[in-house]
């Protein structure tokens, strides 16, 4: 009997971590298990993040493997939720190794220097995330915000990056949507897809406003002010309260929203076929990223057995209608379909989105959830897909 590939989705607060474990052929015919990890991660602060639970999640994996390397290891995108569980476990002395990596193509040396777009794209973004941190430095901030300013530590994930190119992998491959992986692909029977980004990340940096520096006294209108014709409702701190109104007056709160969707579109969403089965894991692509996907000259967009919801369950990861009608829509074996859905309630306002999940993908197929109440922390569920033809 076939063994069935396993999808392993741990339990790591808001966050990704998901091992799977593909049954494949070696070179004399024997079967053999093969395994990819798909980030490893958190936000690191408040309710969401927590990094305790990785050493038991990174030991799972470890075990998993029994003394081998990863066959694979794909981060997604470059935030901190995904990058800093394997700088985590060679600092805690949890060695995790991979035979190839597969690293966003804006990660790879010298990519700056070959898109000049994307190149000033990125400066401004950094300049303004500068800002954005100077801005709400040594303020009481709300917890969301101060999860979304560490999430986009550019400085941070950069270490994470670090790592994983020069201490972690034999072989890195830095992937966008044409990037050829044949030889970076380990696998004997199963086919990879890559759906996402662009190689250009420019496409996805839009709307990024001007903001004044706030410790700049030179500049008019530098600093907080408190509206005179604005005031805190009843039972609300009035410092938060003038606080939020000028994150939205300024253009700080727009700018560091922006600079994190960015961030969620840039990533790498591929798709795996196994005997039969198709899987697809998204990351955090948001509409921008899913819109691309479904344009006619791309054509990424068909039928999957089983969906990774992209970034937490959030109404811009959630594709629209038609796209999961294509992704989700009934086999000509009729298969149940699965998905699942990694998050922690109450890290930011309205993610996930309960009735939205329902409505579009809860209609479709079976929905797991990973968050708080329902895997404990550094636990994980476990999703299996039999084969439907043997090799």
């Amino acid at each position: 009997m076939t063994s069935p590939l396993t999808v392993r989705v741990y339990g790591v607060r808001f966050g990704d971590a998901i091992l799977i474990t593909v049954p494949d052929l070696d070179r004399d015919g024997e079967e053999v298990e093969r395994r990819i990890l798909i980030d490893v991660g958190n936000v690191g602060i408040g309710e969401g993040g927590a990094d305790f639970m990785f050493s038991e999640v990174l030991e799972d994996v470890r075990g998993q493997l029994d003394g081998r390397n990863l066959d694979l290891y794909v981060l997604t995108h470059e935030h901190l939720d995904h990058a800093q569980g394997l700088l985590y476990a060679e600092e805690h002395g949890i060695e995790i190794r991979a035979d190839h990596a597969w690293l966003p193509a804006s990660t790879e040396d010298g990519y700056y220097t070959k898109h000049e777009d994307a190149r000033k794209k990125q400066l401004a973004m950094r300049r303004s995330y500068d800002l954005i941190k100077k801005h709400f430095a040594a303020k009481e901030n709300p917890a969301w915000l101060e999860a979304m300013l560490l999430n986009n530590d550019y400085r941070s994930t950069a270490k994470c990056i670090e790592h994983i190119k020069r201490n972690v992998a034999n072989d890195v491959a830095y992937i966008h949507r044409d990037y050829d992986i044949g030889p970076h692909n380990p696998f004997q029977e199963t086919r990879f897809d890559i759906w996402a980004p662009e190689e250009n990340t420019a496409v996805y940096y839009k709307g990024l406003r001007s903001v004044a520096d706030p410790h700049d006294r030179t500049q008019e209108g530098a600093g907080l002010q408190q509206p005179s014709d604005l005031l805190p409702p009843s039972g609300v701190d009035a410092d938060a309260f003038y606080n939020l109104v000028n994150i939205r007056k300024n253009g700080y709160l727009s700018n560091l929203l922006m600079i994190d969707q960015a961030g969620n579109d840039s990533s790498i969403v591929f798709s795996m076929e196994w005997r039969g089965r198709t899987l697809l894991f998204t990351g955090d692509a948001g509409q921008l990223s899913w819109e691309m996907m479904n344009r006619p000259d791309i054509g990424k967009i068909r039928e999957v057995d089983f969906l990774k919801v992209s970034h937490h369950g959030s109404v811009t990861g959630i594709p629209s209608i038609e796209i999961l009608d294509a992704l989700l829509s009934p086999g000509a074996v009729n298969q149940k379909k699965e998905a699942v859905v990694s998050t922690y309630p109450g890290t930011y306002g309205g993610i996930p989105a309960e009735s939205l999940l329902k409505e579009r993908v809860e209609s479709r197929c079976k929905l797991s959830y990973v968050d708080k109440g329902k895997v404990a922390d550094g636990k994980f569920i476990d999703i299996e897909f039999p084969p439907l033809h043997t090799p």
